[in-house]
């Protein structure tokens, strides 16, 4: 007869070990979970294990409607555009008066947010000061003087050529009659660089031009130069000189749009050592840096922008031409007459 197997006390079982080569479920995983009793919730995550067969996905939080917060959010969105409309209506009718009170207070906002606005824009626009050349002491001179013309000169192109060889790098080519120009008119102008050249280029052919440091007064960059219509250009308001005394020496009108009256473009300088453009100018400049020449901009309007040395010169020839007639058909004449005195019975 056959003994039925008696059940096992589980007291008496020992302990199953965990196999390390078997992986955990995840789901089975009790480090992935936080252990608060009868509910367990799993790190990283917003499921709920109630028991080891369910999962139950919590709900979002849901909150009530806030009437303050409604309110807050409605006035807020709502001055900022009106704001938006006022700065537009300020911007296209610049004299409107305000009607009320409100009105006057967005107005003033809108006229604070548009400068605030055109601060920014003009910091990477306009010349880093109002005023690129210092005040002249007119406590210096004497009453009623005449302080000289104020000379500017533009460098690369104009009476600098700039040559990149290999080998040798860059080459500058002084335009024929440069020194001569800023030996002649330091003792009769106020000489400028003004250029579109970067700072450390211009100190280098300062040094060059003016050894002495006597002749040239100030040395001006791309720095000075405003952006118009993504071209940097030279606005002579910032010049803090009077337009009436000022010349520009350039060889591209595209920099000088805004007052090209008181331009003189001559070709470009392309290294011809031949080139004579500065000599034909220097007697037109000699005459427009004369105390008795009150507007550069009316004589350069008579002689034209473009080369002006040219037409000057023609003019003075046809003005000796003249002269010179005049003098032989006087002495002609005088003779002539003579002649006839001599001829003429005398009277009874």
């Amino acid at each position: 007869m056959s003994e039925t197997p008696k059940p096992s006390d589980p007291k008496s079982e020992a302990p199953k070990q965990p196999n390390p080569q078997q992986e955990i479920p995840e789901e089975e995983d009790p480090s992935k979970y936080e252990d608060y009793g009868d509910v367990k919730i799993r790190r990283g995550g917003r499921n709920i294990k109630v028991d080891e067969n369910e999962y139950v996905q919590a709900s979002p939080i849901k909150k009530g409607f806030n009437a303050v917060t409604a309110g807050f959010r409605l006035v807020w969105w709502g001055s900022i555009a009106y704001l938006a409309y006022t700065l537009y209506d300020y911007k296209t009718n610049p004299n409107k008066k305000p009607t009320n009170t409100v009105d006057e207070y967005f107005l003033e906002g809108a006229k604070y947010v548009d400068g605030s606005y055109r601060k920014v824009i003009d910091l990477f626009t306009k010349p880093p000061s109002e005023k690129l050349l210092p005040e002249i002491p007119t406590e210096m001179y004497p009453p009623g003087f005449d302080f000289p013309k104020t000379l500017l000169i533009n460098l690369s192109g104009t009476t600098i050529h700039s040559n990149f060889q290999m080998g040798k790098g860059r080459e500058l080519i002084k335009r024929p009659g440069l020194d001569e120009l800023i030996k002649i008119f330091s003792q009769r102008c106020e000489i400028v660089i003004f250029s579109d050249d970067d700072l450390y280029l211009l100190q280098n052919l300062y040094m060059k031009l003016d050894p002495t440091r006597q002749r040239i007064s100030y040395v001006l960059g791309s720095e000075s130069l405003s952006l118009e219509g993504g071209k940097r250009i030279k606005d002579l308001k910032y010049i803090n000189r009077d337009p009436r005394k000022v010349i520009v020496l350039e060889n591209d009108p595209g920099r000088l749009p805004l007052q090209p009256e008181n331009g003189i473009f001559i070709p470009t300088f392309e290294g011809n050592l031949e080139d004579n453009e500065i000599y034909k100018l220097i007697p037109f400049l000699e005459y427009l840096s004369h105390p008795s020449v009150k507007d550069v901009r009316e004589e350069l309007k008579k002689y034209g922008n473009h080369n002006p040395g040219e037409k000057f010169l023609q003019e003075i020839e046809k003005r000796k031409a003249a002269l010179s007639q005049r003098r032989s058909g006087g002495f002609g004449g005088l003779l002539g007459g003579g002649g006839r005195q001599q001829g003429r019975a005398p009277a009874n």
